[in-house]
């Protein structure tokens, strides 16, 4: 046996070898990490009985098999037919190859699932490492059940986690079956067409709860050149409900051959320009959406104390134990201001006395948050511990303190018995831009509060509110301008806001991100 070469390459060990006449590869099963005695005689049984039950299976000229093992150099080495091939992920850097030949690489890719499919080879998914590419430039698979076996003893610490690839009812402990393996097959060509996974976090945990509730971000908004047609496509594969996707390999083949065949791959020049302009504003919005599911998510536990806590506060209000914010000496605009004072300052005794409406998500929102800022303040330091806001690696928090300051009623705004209303309520309470930035620990808040006068009568008054929402996220503070028109009552002698319509209604429905992203429609 005479050894030609040895390659150290892209975490990956193989000995170039010449033995009576024939040359071949072999790879070093055992590269980053060498495993006890035992366990290597184990993993070394395990690919011996894979090898042998695939060996006369699945013989499809992209199929890479391994044909035994051998001890060279004192390593265990898988042994193949001698071949150059690249990494998939290498070469996509290097080259960077046209959308059509990315869905070629697709095509085949399809062709050897259905063999293996017919094969009765119940594969666990598709894996980037199984993805070669030869000298000519097309694509190669690597035996999928040999390569789950030893990934773990490589170092490819840069490759996607294989999380990623899985669909979501795996997750749910279903068997992997047709169905399961055509979204993974999706999730290998949505990063061929982008260079990317489909979902991205900073943590599995993270990770497999974006995949199991969330859409990933449209592939035409990382490449350009995807048209339409292939956009939709993809998003097919990896739709969450099984039910949604080609039914088999067959017509996933079917809907790959039409793409190439119509010339729909690659995106006309009209199509490219929209993915171009609409990329930015899209991504923009879907990170934002992605921070705040994050946030709440890592803070279940904490925000599960606060209920118990809210709920006591509740109780306590029912039985008079706490003093009403709203009186029945309170006017009308106060009571107006104490509803935004009660959103930014997080207080919900104080919103709960503005108002007997259901404010759907804001109420939990308060809640919530409330929570979050107070915990900060208790532990005095820019990032919550073992924890990260929004689920970001490296995200500071911003300081603490509230933008608002009580104030003694015999300051506030009196109510206006000409009719005309009070044109511009005095904002004491209200910070000023230069506080916001240099003192502002919070979620989200409210500032630059205008309230005017719409309608003031005895017992039934509209006001008109203008202010600034503003929401700390991972990228920076995000802002928009806003307006409401409430309505009050007196209700028990006491002025209550009986209607509301408006910006808020974004708030109350839970849809923060689409106001601070999307804008007002």
């Amino acid at each position: 046996m005479d050894i030609l070469n040895t390659i150290n390459k892209w975490g990956y060990r193989y000995y170039y070898v010449k033995e009576d006449g024939e040359e071949y590869y072999a790879e070093s099963i055992f590269v980053n990490r060498q495993p006890r005695s035992r366990i290597i005689l184990e993993t070394v049984k395990s690919l011996e009985e894979i090898i042998n039950k695939n060996i006369s299976k699945l013989n499809h000229p992209a199929f890479i098999k391994f044909k035994e093992i051998k001890r060279i150099k004192d390593e265990y080495c898988l042994i193949r037919d001698k071949s150059e091939l690249v990494p998939l992920t290498v070469y996509l850097k290097e080259q960077n190859p046209s959308p059509e030949k990315r869905v070629l690489w697709f095509a085949t890719l399809i062709e050897i699932a259905q063999n293996a499919e017919e094969s009765d080879l119940n594969w666990s998914g598709f894996r980037l490492d199984t993805l070669w590419v030869n000298e000519e430039g097309e694509l190669r698979l690597i035996d999928p059940e040999v390569v789950e076996v030893i990934s773990q003893y490589r170092g490819l610490s840069e490759l996607p986690p294989f999380e990623v690839f899985i669909p979501p009812e795996v997750f749910k402990e279903e068997k992997w079956n047709e169905p399961a393996r055509i979204y993974s097959a999706g999730a290998i060509l949505y990063y061929i067409l982008t260079g990317q996974p489909p979902y991205t976090a900073p943590d599995k945990a993270d990770l497999i709860d974006e995949i199991m509730n969330t859409q990933p971000l449209e592939p035409r908004f990382i490449n350009y050149d995807l048209s339409p047609s292939l956009n939709s496509f993809i998003l097919k594969l990896l739709s969450r409900d099984k039910n949604d996707r080609p039914g088999d390999w067959h017509k996933v083949m079917v809907e790959v051959k039409s793409l190439i065949d119509n010339n729909r791959v690659k995106a006309e020049a009209r199509d490219r320009e929209i993915n171009r302009q609409k990329a930015e504003r899209v991504i923009k919005i879907a990170g934002g959406r992605k921070s705040f599911r994050r946030f709440f998510r890592k803070y279940w536990k904490p925000l599960a104390v606060s209920l118990v806590v809210i709920i006591g506060f509740g109780l306590l209000s029912l039985t008079g134990g706490h003093t009403p914010v709203v009186t029945q000496k309170t006017p009308a605009p106060m009571v107006v201001e104490y509803f935004y004072q009660a959103i930014d300052e997080k207080n919900i005794i104080k919103l709960e006395d503005t108002t007997d409406l259901d404010l759907g998500r804001l109420d939990t929102l308060v809640s919530e948050s409330h929570v979050m800022e107070t915990m900060r303040s208790i532990y005095s330091v820019q990032k919550m511990p073992d924890e990260k806001l929004f689920g970001t690696a490296e995200t500071d928090l911003p300081g603490k303190g509230s933008s608002f300051k009580e104030t003694p009623d015999k300051n506030k705004v009196k109510s206006n018995s000409s009719g005309k209303g009070n044109q511009n309520v005095p904002k004491e309470g209200m910070a000023s831009d230069q506080q916001l930035e240099n003192n502002d620990g919070k979620i989200f808040g409210i500032r630059d509060l205008n309230i005017l006068p719409v309608k003031e009568g005895k017992d039934h008054c509209i006001y008109r509110a203008e202010y600034v929402f503003y929401a700390n996220l991972p990228e920076g503070k995000q802002e928009t301008s806003m307006e409401d028109t409430l309505e009050l009552e007196r209700i028990d002698r006491k002025w209550q806001i009986t209607g509301l319509k408006g910006d808020i209604n974004y708030i109350i429905d839970g849809q923060i991100e689409k106001i601070l992203y999307e804008g007002k429609k």
